[in-house]
């Protein structure tokens, strides 16, 4: 499971709900790119938004999709990582049995 914490500036993916209508979306199978421009404590965020069609849109408290975590209900707009982010993230990752104080002694 991999949870990586969302910050400001960092490029998410976002599917359009049911209450996205006036977005154009030219393949439902296809995500659209948004920034992060401001994280929640509850890591929804807000996000500025570019539609199939090249408009500029903003949501507020867009719910983050992470693994793990939970799953966006039909309709609902969300937001969620790149594969590459997430493969990045990955790569990052300490084993869940190794504390930061073995690892940190590993290292010397």
């Amino acid at each position: 499971m991999t949870h990586i914490p969302p910050t400001i500036g960092r490029v998410v993916w976002f599917t359009p709900g049911d209450q996205d209508k006036s977005m154009t979306e030219l393949s439902p199978e296809q995500a659209m790119k948004a920034d992060v421009v401001y994280v929640w404590p509850d890591s929804t965020v807000n996000l500025h938004i570019v539609d199939h069609g090249g408009q500029i849109w903003t949501r507020s408290h867009v719910k983050l999709v992470q693994d793990g975590g939970d799953a966006a209900k039909v309709g609902e707009r969300y937001c969620s990582w790149m594969p590459y982010q997430i493969g990045q993230a990955k790569k990052h990752e300490q084993p869940a049995n190794v504390t930061t104080e073995s690892a940190a002694a590993g290292a010397v």
